[in-house]
Protein backbone atom coordinates (compact mmCIF):
# COMPACT_ATOMS: atom_id res chain seq x y z
CA UNK A 1 0.00 0.00 0.00
CA UNK A 2 0.82 3.55 -0.10
CA UNK A 3 -0.36 6.84 -0.49
CA UNK A 4 0.27 9.93 -2.92
CA UNK A 5 0.18 12.98 -3.05
CA UNK A 6 -2.97 15.64 -2.82
CA UNK A 7 -5.71 16.05 -5.87
CA UNK A 8 -4.36 19.09 -8.22
CA UNK A 9 -6.96 21.18 -7.19
CA UNK A 10 -6.61 24.86 -6.02
CA UNK A 11 -4.90 24.50 -2.57
CA UNK A 12 -7.52 27.38 -1.26
CA UNK A 13 -10.39 24.94 -1.74
CA UNK A 14 -8.65 21.66 -0.41
CA UNK A 15 -7.80 23.73 2.93
CA UNK A 16 -11.50 25.34 3.34
CA UNK A 17 -12.85 22.22 2.38
CA UNK A 18 -11.06 19.95 5.03
CA UNK A 19 -11.11 22.40 7.91
CA UNK A 20 -14.68 22.94 7.30
CA UNK A 21 -15.33 19.18 7.38
CA UNK A 22 -13.35 18.58 10.66
CA UNK A 23 -14.96 22.13 12.32
CA UNK A 24 -18.19 20.54 11.96
CA UNK A 25 -17.85 17.22 12.97
CA UNK A 26 -19.37 16.57 16.64
CA UNK A 27 -19.48 12.95 16.27
CA UNK A 28 -18.94 10.53 18.70
CA UNK A 29 -15.15 8.57 18.33
CA UNK A 30 -16.61 7.02 15.13
CA UNK A 31 -20.15 7.53 13.34
CA UNK A 32 -21.06 6.81 9.84
CA UNK A 33 -21.36 9.46 7.51
CA UNK A 34 -22.84 7.65 3.80
CA UNK A 35 -22.95 4.28 2.37
CA UNK A 36 -22.56 5.11 -1.28
CA UNK A 37 -22.05 2.81 -4.22
CA UNK A 38 -20.64 5.46 -6.11
CA UNK A 39 -16.87 5.55 -7.03
CA UNK A 40 -14.39 8.29 -4.67
CA UNK A 41 -15.42 11.63 -4.09
CA UNK A 42 -12.29 13.49 -3.87
CA UNK A 43 -10.94 15.66 -0.99
CA UNK A 44 -7.41 16.03 0.23
CA UNK A 45 -4.79 13.81 0.12
CA UNK A 46 -5.48 10.69 -2.60
CA UNK A 47 -4.99 6.95 -1.51
CA UNK A 48 -3.60 4.51 -3.35
CA UNK A 49 -3.19 0.75 -2.59
CA UNK A 50 -1.66 -2.00 -4.26
CA UNK A 51 -2.76 -5.18 -4.62
CA UNK A 52 -1.45 -9.29 -4.71
CA UNK A 53 -2.11 -10.42 -8.55
CA UNK A 54 -4.47 -12.90 -8.72
CA UNK A 55 -1.83 -14.95 -10.49
CA UNK A 56 0.23 -15.33 -7.51
CA UNK A 57 0.01 -17.77 -4.86
CA UNK A 58 -3.15 -18.20 -3.06
CA UNK A 59 -3.76 -16.79 0.34
CA UNK A 60 -4.31 -19.26 3.00
CA UNK A 61 -7.28 -16.41 4.90
CA UNK A 62 -10.02 -17.48 7.09
CA UNK A 63 -13.28 -19.11 5.83
CA UNK A 64 -12.52 -19.45 1.83
CA UNK A 65 -10.70 -21.93 -0.16
CA UNK A 66 -9.66 -25.60 1.58
CA UNK A 67 -10.18 -26.62 4.94
CA UNK A 68 -8.48 -29.34 6.96
CA UNK A 69 -10.38 -32.28 6.23
CA UNK A 70 -10.92 -35.19 8.90
CA UNK A 71 -7.06 -34.35 9.92
CA UNK A 72 -6.28 -34.77 6.07
CA UNK A 73 -4.57 -31.89 4.15
CA UNK A 74 -3.88 -33.76 0.80
CA UNK A 75 -2.98 -30.70 -1.42
CA UNK A 76 -0.43 -28.08 -0.89
CA UNK A 77 -2.44 -24.95 -1.80
CA UNK A 78 1.46 -22.82 -1.76
CA UNK A 79 2.98 -25.16 -3.58
CA UNK A 80 5.82 -26.48 -2.34
CA UNK A 81 4.74 -25.41 1.38
CA UNK A 82 2.78 -26.99 3.95
CA UNK A 83 0.95 -24.63 5.23
CA UNK A 84 -2.44 -25.38 7.45
CA UNK A 85 -5.29 -24.08 6.77
CA UNK A 86 -7.05 -21.92 8.98
CA UNK A 87 -9.82 -24.12 9.07
CA UNK A 88 -10.76 -27.83 10.34
CA UNK A 89 -13.61 -29.89 9.67
CA UNK A 90 -14.64 -33.41 11.72
CA UNK A 91 -17.08 -35.84 11.28
CA UNK A 92 -18.45 -38.09 14.16
CA UNK A 93 -20.86 -41.10 14.52
CA UNK A 94 -23.54 -40.20 17.21
CA UNK A 95 -22.62 -43.63 19.22
CA UNK A 96 -19.22 -41.95 19.87
CA UNK A 97 -20.68 -39.81 22.21
CA UNK A 98 -23.68 -41.53 23.70
CA UNK A 99 -24.67 -44.91 23.77
CA UNK A 100 -25.47 -47.83 26.20
CA UNK A 101 -26.81 -44.68 28.37
CA UNK A 102 -29.42 -42.18 27.65
CA UNK A 103 -28.44 -38.59 28.32
CA UNK A 104 -25.21 -40.05 29.26
CA UNK A 105 -22.51 -38.01 27.03
CA UNK A 106 -18.88 -38.81 26.51
CA UNK A 107 -16.62 -35.47 24.46
CA UNK A 108 -13.21 -36.59 24.64
CA UNK A 109 -13.40 -37.88 21.19
CA UNK A 110 -15.05 -34.25 20.02
CA UNK A 111 -12.74 -32.32 22.26
CA UNK A 112 -9.71 -34.33 21.20
CA UNK A 113 -10.64 -32.74 17.23
CA UNK A 114 -11.18 -29.33 18.73
CA UNK A 115 -8.35 -28.89 20.39
CA UNK A 116 -6.27 -29.77 17.72
CA UNK A 117 -7.76 -27.14 15.72
CA UNK A 118 -6.76 -24.26 18.88
CA UNK A 119 -3.49 -25.92 19.01
CA UNK A 120 -3.49 -24.88 15.33
CA UNK A 121 -5.14 -21.90 15.84
CA UNK A 122 -8.16 -22.96 13.50
CA UNK A 123 -11.72 -22.47 13.59
CA UNK A 124 -13.71 -25.97 13.59
CA UNK A 125 -16.96 -27.34 12.11
CA UNK A 126 -18.06 -30.80 12.35
CA UNK A 127 -21.21 -33.26 11.98
CA UNK A 128 -23.04 -35.90 13.58
CA UNK A 129 -23.78 -38.66 11.76
CA UNK A 130 -26.87 -40.71 12.87
CA UNK A 131 -26.14 -43.78 9.86
CA UNK A 132 -22.98 -44.42 8.20
CA UNK A 133 -22.70 -47.60 5.88
CA UNK A 134 -18.76 -47.12 5.72
CA UNK A 135 -18.39 -46.49 9.01
CA UNK A 136 -16.37 -49.32 10.85
CA UNK A 137 -16.88 -49.83 14.54
CA UNK A 138 -20.32 -51.25 16.53
CA UNK A 139 -21.70 -54.00 15.44
CA UNK A 140 -25.57 -55.66 16.62
CA UNK A 141 -26.26 -59.18 14.67
CA UNK A 142 -23.63 -58.42 12.22
CA UNK A 143 -24.67 -55.27 11.17
CA UNK A 144 -23.31 -51.75 12.30
CA UNK A 145 -24.55 -49.08 13.83
CA UNK A 146 -23.76 -45.61 14.41
CA UNK A 147 -26.71 -44.36 16.76
CA UNK A 148 -26.85 -45.43 21.08
CA UNK A 149 -27.16 -48.68 21.93
CA UNK A 150 -30.02 -47.48 24.48
CA UNK A 151 -32.20 -45.93 21.80
CA UNK A 152 -32.09 -49.10 19.46
CA UNK A 153 -33.13 -50.98 22.23
CA UNK A 154 -36.31 -48.80 22.94
CA UNK A 155 -37.13 -48.26 19.59
CA UNK A 156 -37.01 -52.51 19.21
CA UNK A 157 -39.63 -52.56 21.88
CA UNK A 158 -41.77 -49.59 19.88
CA UNK A 159 -44.94 -50.82 17.10
CA UNK A 160 -42.48 -49.55 14.19
CA UNK A 161 -38.70 -51.03 14.85
CA UNK A 162 -35.19 -49.88 13.93
CA UNK A 163 -34.65 -51.82 10.76
CA UNK A 164 -31.86 -53.78 9.16
CA UNK A 165 -31.16 -52.39 5.44
CA UNK A 166 -29.42 -54.43 2.92
CA UNK A 167 -26.05 -53.25 3.44
CA UNK A 168 -26.23 -54.59 6.51
CA UNK A 169 -26.55 -51.38 8.60
CA UNK A 170 -29.41 -50.66 11.19
CA UNK A 171 -31.79 -48.05 10.35
CA UNK A 172 -33.90 -45.63 12.70
CA UNK A 173 -36.93 -45.02 12.71
CA UNK A 174 -36.92 -41.65 11.85
CA UNK A 175 -40.32 -40.64 13.09
CA UNK A 176 -40.25 -42.64 16.79
CA UNK A 177 -40.44 -39.77 18.98
CA UNK A 178 -37.83 -41.84 21.06
CA UNK A 179 -35.35 -41.00 18.25
CA UNK A 180 -36.42 -37.42 17.74
CA UNK A 181 -36.37 -36.72 21.23
CA UNK A 182 -32.98 -38.29 22.00
CA UNK A 183 -31.75 -36.06 18.90
CA UNK A 184 -32.48 -33.20 20.24
CA UNK A 185 -31.15 -33.34 23.53
CA UNK A 186 -27.98 -34.59 22.02
CA UNK A 187 -27.55 -31.26 20.43
CA UNK A 188 -28.56 -29.45 23.13
CA UNK A 189 -25.78 -31.08 25.38
CA UNK A 190 -23.32 -30.69 23.15
CA UNK A 191 -24.41 -27.22 22.59
CA UNK A 192 -24.22 -26.34 26.30
CA UNK A 193 -20.37 -28.39 26.28
CA UNK A 194 -19.11 -26.24 23.75
CA UNK A 195 -20.88 -23.10 25.31
CA UNK A 196 -19.60 -23.72 28.71
CA UNK A 197 -15.56 -25.49 27.98
CA UNK A 198 -12.17 -24.14 27.32
CA UNK A 199 -8.79 -25.28 26.46
CA UNK A 200 -5.90 -23.36 26.90
CA UNK A 201 -7.65 -20.66 28.15
CA UNK A 202 -9.82 -20.44 24.89
CA UNK A 203 -13.50 -20.76 25.20
CA UNK A 204 -14.77 -23.84 22.80
CA UNK A 205 -17.82 -21.45 21.52
CA UNK A 206 -15.37 -19.01 19.74
CA UNK A 207 -13.66 -21.75 17.68
CA UNK A 208 -17.17 -22.93 16.37
CA UNK A 209 -17.53 -21.83 12.41
CA UNK A 210 -20.24 -24.02 11.00
CA UNK A 211 -21.75 -27.28 11.59
CA UNK A 212 -23.53 -29.57 9.60
CA UNK A 213 -27.35 -29.67 9.95
CA UNK A 214 -27.60 -33.41 9.77
CA UNK A 215 -29.73 -36.21 11.74
CA UNK A 216 -30.79 -37.47 8.33
CA UNK A 217 -29.68 -39.91 5.81
CA UNK A 218 -26.77 -41.95 4.80
CA UNK A 219 -23.70 -39.96 6.63
CA UNK A 220 -26.10 -37.59 7.87
CA UNK A 221 -26.17 -35.79 4.53
CA UNK A 222 -30.10 -35.72 3.39
CA UNK A 223 -29.83 -38.51 0.92
CA UNK A 224 -30.25 -42.33 1.49
CA UNK A 225 -28.20 -44.03 -1.35
CA UNK A 226 -26.85 -47.55 -0.41
CA UNK A 227 -29.84 -47.51 2.21
CA UNK A 228 -32.84 -47.46 0.13
CA UNK A 229 -33.42 -47.53 -3.16
CA UNK A 230 -36.68 -45.70 -3.26
CA UNK A 231 -39.42 -45.11 -0.58
CA UNK A 232 -41.16 -48.70 -0.95
CA UNK A 233 -37.73 -49.95 0.61
CA UNK A 234 -38.81 -48.57 4.44
CA UNK A 235 -40.82 -50.85 6.45
CA UNK A 236 -44.28 -49.45 7.10
CA UNK A 237 -44.87 -46.05 9.11
CA UNK A 238 -40.84 -45.57 8.81
CA UNK A 239 -40.40 -43.19 6.05
CA UNK A 240 -39.73 -40.03 7.36
CA UNK A 241 -42.56 -37.49 7.17
CA UNK A 242 -42.74 -33.52 6.81
CA UNK A 243 -43.30 -33.28 10.23
CA UNK A 244 -40.29 -35.28 11.04
CA UNK A 245 -37.86 -33.83 8.64
CA UNK A 246 -38.85 -30.16 9.55
CA UNK A 247 -37.97 -31.13 13.48
CA UNK A 248 -34.42 -32.09 12.66
CA UNK A 249 -33.51 -28.37 11.05
CA UNK A 250 -35.78 -26.76 13.82
CA UNK A 251 -34.13 -29.07 16.37
CA UNK A 252 -30.47 -28.19 15.17
CA UNK A 253 -31.22 -24.60 14.51
CA UNK A 254 -32.78 -24.05 18.25
CA UNK A 255 -29.88 -26.16 19.92
CA UNK A 256 -26.93 -24.14 18.52
CA UNK A 257 -28.68 -20.59 17.98
CA UNK A 258 -25.19 -18.79 17.49
CA UNK A 259 -23.80 -20.87 15.22
CA UNK A 260 -23.72 -20.97 11.73
CA UNK A 261 -25.10 -24.28 10.00
CA UNK A 262 -25.45 -25.73 6.35
CA UNK A 263 -27.86 -27.62 4.88
CA UNK A 264 -27.67 -30.60 2.25
CA UNK A 265 -29.00 -30.46 -1.00
CA UNK A 266 -31.03 -33.06 -0.78
CA UNK A 267 -33.01 -30.53 1.59
CA UNK A 268 -34.78 -29.42 -1.63
CA UNK A 269 -34.97 -32.74 -3.67
CA UNK A 270 -39.13 -32.34 -3.80
CA UNK A 271 -40.16 -35.31 -4.39
CA UNK A 272 -37.49 -35.84 -6.95
CA UNK A 273 -34.98 -38.42 -6.31
CA UNK A 274 -36.04 -41.91 -5.71
CA UNK A 275 -33.61 -42.65 -2.52
CA UNK A 276 -34.10 -39.35 -1.15
CA UNK A 277 -37.72 -38.51 -1.72
CA UNK A 278 -38.36 -35.17 0.72
CA UNK A 279 -41.52 -33.55 0.53
CA UNK A 280 -41.33 -30.09 -1.15
CA UNK A 281 -42.88 -28.87 2.03
CA UNK A 282 -39.50 -29.40 3.71
CA UNK A 283 -37.45 -27.26 1.18
CA UNK A 284 -39.80 -24.41 1.69
CA UNK A 285 -39.18 -24.69 5.31
CA UNK A 286 -35.78 -24.43 4.89
CA UNK A 287 -35.38 -21.59 3.04
CA UNK A 288 -36.75 -19.39 5.16
CA UNK A 289 -35.47 -21.36 8.83
CA UNK A 290 -32.92 -19.68 10.21
CA UNK A 291 -31.10 -18.63 13.96
CA UNK A 292 -29.26 -15.79 15.33
CA UNK A 293 -26.43 -16.86 13.15
CA UNK A 294 -28.52 -16.29 9.92
CA UNK A 295 -30.21 -18.52 7.44
CA UNK A 296 -29.33 -22.23 6.37
CA UNK A 297 -26.37 -22.52 3.94
CA UNK A 298 -25.39 -24.90 1.38
CA UNK A 299 -23.44 -27.88 1.53
CA UNK A 300 -22.34 -30.04 -1.23
CA UNK A 301 -20.50 -33.11 -0.79
CA UNK A 302 -19.99 -33.90 -4.33
CA UNK A 303 -17.83 -31.38 -5.86
CA UNK A 304 -15.67 -32.43 -9.19
CA UNK A 305 -18.79 -34.53 -10.15
CA UNK A 306 -20.61 -34.50 -13.52
CA UNK A 307 -23.60 -35.96 -12.88
CA UNK A 308 -26.59 -34.37 -14.44
CA UNK A 309 -28.75 -34.34 -10.96
CA UNK A 310 -26.70 -32.23 -9.11
CA UNK A 311 -27.63 -29.24 -11.24
CA UNK A 312 -31.01 -30.17 -12.53
CA UNK A 313 -32.31 -31.83 -9.53
CA UNK A 314 -30.62 -30.28 -6.16
CA UNK A 315 -28.75 -28.06 -7.83
CA UNK A 316 -28.90 -23.93 -9.44
CA UNK A 317 -31.74 -25.77 -12.40
CA UNK A 318 -33.66 -27.27 -9.42
CA UNK A 319 -37.13 -27.38 -11.38
CA UNK A 320 -39.06 -27.57 -8.03
CA UNK A 321 -41.58 -24.53 -7.12
CA UNK A 322 -43.69 -24.97 -3.59
CA UNK A 323 -45.60 -21.88 -2.54
CA UNK A 324 -44.13 -19.57 -5.50
CA UNK A 325 -40.74 -20.33 -3.73
CA UNK A 326 -38.59 -21.64 -6.78
CA UNK A 327 -35.90 -23.77 -5.59
CA UNK A 328 -33.56 -22.79 -8.51
CA UNK A 329 -33.79 -19.03 -7.06
CA UNK A 330 -33.26 -20.32 -3.60
CA UNK A 331 -29.53 -22.34 -4.45
CA UNK A 332 -28.73 -19.50 -7.26
CA UNK A 333 -29.02 -16.80 -4.21
CA UNK A 334 -28.05 -18.78 -1.05
CA UNK A 335 -24.44 -17.20 -0.83
CA UNK A 336 -25.76 -14.14 -0.42
CA UNK A 337 -26.86 -14.88 2.48
CA UNK A 338 -25.54 -17.59 4.02
CA UNK A 339 -21.79 -20.05 3.15
CA UNK A 340 -21.89 -22.75 0.42
CA UNK A 341 -19.09 -25.45 1.17
CA UNK A 342 -18.57 -29.22 0.83
CA UNK A 343 -16.10 -32.03 0.26
CA UNK A 344 -15.15 -33.03 -3.25
CA UNK A 345 -16.46 -36.35 -5.08
CA UNK A 346 -14.24 -39.75 -3.81
CA UNK A 347 -13.83 -40.30 -7.67
CA UNK A 348 -12.36 -36.93 -9.40
CA UNK A 349 -14.78 -37.26 -12.58
CA UNK A 350 -11.66 -36.22 -15.14
CA UNK A 351 -12.23 -33.69 -17.63
CA UNK A 352 -9.50 -33.56 -20.48
CA UNK A 353 -7.56 -36.46 -18.73
CA UNK A 354 -7.55 -35.26 -15.75
CA UNK A 355 -8.99 -35.55 -12.19
CA UNK A 356 -11.17 -32.37 -11.00
CA UNK A 357 -11.24 -30.64 -14.24
CA UNK A 358 -14.15 -29.04 -13.37
CA UNK A 359 -14.35 -28.19 -10.26
CA UNK A 360 -13.02 -24.28 -11.15
CA UNK A 361 -16.20 -23.99 -13.02
CA UNK A 362 -18.27 -25.53 -10.08
CA UNK A 363 -16.75 -23.67 -7.41
CA UNK A 364 -17.32 -20.12 -9.31
CA UNK A 365 -20.83 -21.27 -10.63
CA UNK A 366 -22.08 -22.29 -7.00
CA UNK A 367 -20.40 -19.23 -5.10
CA UNK A 368 -18.54 -21.58 -3.18
CA UNK A 369 -16.38 -20.28 0.06
CA UNK A 370 -14.65 -23.45 0.87
CA UNK A 371 -14.44 -27.03 0.32
CA UNK A 372 -11.88 -29.74 1.93
CA UNK A 373 -8.88 -30.69 1.15
CA UNK A 374 -9.25 -34.30 1.50
CA UNK A 375 -11.31 -37.61 0.44
CA UNK A 376 -9.87 -37.06 -3.12
CA UNK A 377 -9.50 -40.23 -5.13
CA UNK A 378 -5.38 -39.71 -5.36
CA UNK A 379 -3.61 -36.60 -5.01
CA UNK A 380 -0.03 -36.84 -6.67
CA UNK A 381 -1.55 -36.17 -9.98
CA UNK A 382 0.14 -33.26 -10.69
CA UNK A 383 -2.79 -31.72 -13.13
CA UNK A 384 -5.54 -32.53 -10.28
CA UNK A 385 -3.40 -30.95 -7.77
CA UNK A 386 -3.78 -27.55 -10.24
CA UNK A 387 -7.04 -27.85 -10.62
CA UNK A 388 -7.48 -28.24 -6.80
CA UNK A 389 -5.16 -24.61 -6.35
CA UNK A 390 -6.87 -22.98 -8.96
CA UNK A 391 -10.29 -24.16 -6.97
CA UNK A 392 -9.24 -22.96 -4.07
CA UNK A 393 -8.00 -19.41 -5.19
CA UNK A 394 -11.20 -19.00 -6.81
CA UNK A 395 -13.69 -19.95 -3.48
CA UNK A 396 -14.99 -16.85 -1.41
CA UNK A 397 -14.23 -13.55 -0.78
CA UNK A 398 -11.35 -11.57 -2.25
CA UNK A 399 -10.94 -8.17 0.17
CA UNK A 400 -9.20 -5.30 -0.57
CA UNK A 401 -9.09 -1.76 -0.55
CA UNK A 402 -9.30 0.37 -3.19
CA UNK A 403 -8.54 4.09 -2.93
CA UNK A 404 -9.22 6.81 -1.10
CA UNK A 405 -9.00 9.79 0.45
CA UNK A 406 -8.10 11.86 3.56
CA UNK A 407 -7.31 15.29 5.03
CA UNK A 408 -4.06 13.84 6.27
CA UNK A 409 -3.40 16.92 8.30
CA UNK A 410 -5.92 18.16 11.42
CA UNK A 411 -6.01 19.87 15.05
CA UNK A 412 -5.77 18.00 18.27
CA UNK A 413 -9.39 17.43 19.68
CA UNK A 414 -10.63 17.51 16.03
CA UNK A 415 -12.10 14.45 13.58
CA UNK A 416 -9.69 12.59 10.93
CA UNK A 417 -11.78 12.67 7.59
CA UNK A 418 -10.84 9.67 5.86
CA UNK A 419 -13.30 7.96 2.96
CA UNK A 420 -11.85 4.37 1.84
CA UNK A 421 -13.51 2.62 -1.31
CA UNK A 422 -13.60 -1.40 -0.80
CA UNK A 423 -13.65 -4.02 -3.20
CA UNK A 424 -14.50 -7.82 -3.06
CA UNK A 425 -13.50 -9.11 -6.14
CA UNK A 426 -14.14 -12.75 -4.96
CA UNK A 427 -17.34 -14.20 -5.39
CA UNK A 428 -18.90 -14.42 -1.70
CA UNK A 429 -18.73 -12.42 0.90
CA UNK A 430 -17.29 -13.29 4.42
CA UNK A 431 -19.78 -14.87 6.76
CA UNK A 432 -18.38 -14.28 9.97
CA UNK A 433 -18.28 -11.19 12.33
CA UNK A 434 -15.06 -8.69 12.25
CA UNK A 435 -14.06 -5.45 13.45
CA UNK A 436 -12.31 -3.13 11.41
CA UNK A 437 -10.27 -1.19 13.57
CA UNK A 438 -8.07 1.84 12.66
CA UNK A 439 -5.32 3.15 14.86
CA UNK A 440 -3.08 5.76 15.16
CA UNK A 441 0.62 5.00 16.06
CA UNK A 442 3.69 6.51 16.70
CA UNK A 443 6.03 4.01 15.41
CA UNK A 444 4.91 0.54 17.37
CA UNK A 445 2.90 2.30 19.97
CA UNK A 446 -1.08 2.34 19.31
CA UNK A 447 -2.40 5.83 20.36
CA UNK A 448 -5.93 5.39 19.31
CA UNK A 449 -8.46 3.16 17.73
CA UNK A 450 -11.25 3.50 16.45
CA UNK A 451 -13.82 1.02 14.76
CA UNK A 452 -14.62 1.93 11.37
CA UNK A 453 -18.24 2.05 9.96
CA UNK A 454 -17.18 -0.86 7.25
CA UNK A 455 -18.09 -4.42 8.31
CA UNK A 456 -17.06 -7.33 6.07
CA UNK A 457 -20.12 -9.60 6.64
CA UNK A 458 -22.02 -10.34 4.17
CA UNK A 459 -20.10 -7.68 1.61
CA UNK A 460 -21.26 -9.11 -1.52
CA UNK A 461 -18.66 -8.85 -4.88
CA UNK A 462 -18.51 -5.62 -6.11
CA UNK A 463 -17.23 -2.04 -4.66
CA UNK A 464 -18.76 0.32 -2.24
CA UNK A 465 -17.33 3.73 -0.39
CA UNK A 466 -17.65 4.23 3.09
CA UNK A 467 -16.55 7.54 5.03
CA UNK A 468 -15.76 8.18 8.66
CA UNK A 469 -14.96 10.61 10.65
CA UNK A 470 -12.02 9.38 13.64
CA UNK A 471 -12.43 11.97 16.40
CA UNK A 472 -9.21 13.03 17.94
CA UNK A 473 -8.80 12.67 21.79
CA UNK A 474 -7.45 15.21 23.45
CA UNK A 475 -4.23 13.40 25.16
CA UNK A 476 -3.41 12.76 21.24
CA UNK A 477 -0.59 15.71 21.26
CA UNK A 478 0.77 17.51 17.76
CA UNK A 479 3.24 15.71 15.57
CA UNK A 480 3.73 13.34 12.89
CA UNK A 481 1.58 9.77 13.36
CA UNK A 482 0.34 6.97 11.05
CA UNK A 483 -2.65 5.27 10.74
CA UNK A 484 -3.12 1.49 9.95
CA UNK A 485 -5.95 -0.63 9.90
CA UNK A 486 -6.72 -4.03 10.98
CA UNK A 487 -10.04 -6.43 10.73
CA UNK A 488 -9.60 -8.39 14.06
CA UNK A 489 -11.81 -10.83 15.07
CA UNK A 490 -14.01 -9.69 17.94
CA UNK A 491 -13.78 -12.55 19.76
CA UNK A 492 -9.89 -12.53 19.69
CA UNK A 493 -9.32 -15.93 18.48
CA UNK A 494 -8.99 -15.40 15.00
CA UNK A 495 -5.99 -13.73 13.42
CA UNK A 496 -6.59 -10.71 11.53
CA UNK A 497 -8.67 -10.90 8.35
CA UNK A 498 -6.01 -10.92 5.35
CA UNK A 499 -6.71 -8.64 2.49
CA UNK A 500 -5.03 -8.87 -0.75
CA UNK A 501 -3.35 -5.32 -0.77
CA UNK A 502 0.23 -5.52 -0.47
CA UNK A 503 2.19 -4.35 2.06
CA UNK A 504 0.61 -6.11 4.99
CA UNK A 505 2.26 -5.79 8.24
CA UNK A 506 4.02 -8.69 10.58
CA UNK A 507 0.68 -7.94 13.09
CA UNK A 508 -1.64 -8.31 10.49
CA UNK A 509 -2.42 -4.66 9.95
CA UNK A 510 -1.93 -2.38 6.48
CA UNK A 511 -0.54 1.34 6.19
CA UNK A 512 -3.01 3.83 5.40
CA UNK A 513 -1.53 7.11 5.37
CA UNK A 514 0.45 9.52 7.07
CA UNK A 515 -1.22 12.17 9.61
CA UNK A 516 0.06 15.45 10.65
CA UNK A 517 -1.36 16.24 13.81
CA UNK A 518 -0.91 20.34 14.70
CA UNK A 519 -2.21 22.68 17.45
CA UNK A 520 -5.90 23.28 18.39
CA UNK A 521 -5.41 26.70 17.35
CA UNK A 522 -4.71 25.94 13.62
CA UNK A 523 -6.78 25.16 11.18
CA UNK A 524 -6.27 21.33 9.29
CA UNK A 525 -5.07 21.38 6.04
CA UNK A 526 -3.98 18.66 3.95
Amino acid sequence: MKYSSTFFLPAIFVIVSCWQQVKSSNEAAVSSVQFVIDTLKPFGTYLHFDTIPFNDPDLISAGRGVYQWMGLNSVDIVEGKKILPQDAYYRFTWNEFEDEKENVYNWSTFDAQINKAIDNRQKFSFRIMPTCTVCSGKKINDASIQYPLWLHNKMQNENVKDWVTKYKMWEPNWNSSTYLNAWKALNVALNDHINTTTYKNVAYRNVIYFIDASGWGNFGEWQNSYVTDCPSDYPQGAEPTVATFDSLIAYQLHSYPDFLLVAFPGVWDGHQLKNTWVDPAVGYYATFARNNAGPLGYRRDNFGALDNYIDNNWGINNPVVFNNVAFDTVIRNRYKYAMVTGEPIQNGNPVNGCDYGDLVSQVRKYHVSSFANGNFAESDEACMRNNVRDASKACGYRLQIKSGSICSTVSVGHSIHLLLNWYNSGIAPVYENRKVQFELRSDSTVLQTWVSSFNPRLFLPGIKSFTDYLTLQNSVQAGSYQLYIIINDPNGYRQPLLLTNTNMQSDGSYFISKLIITDANKKSGH
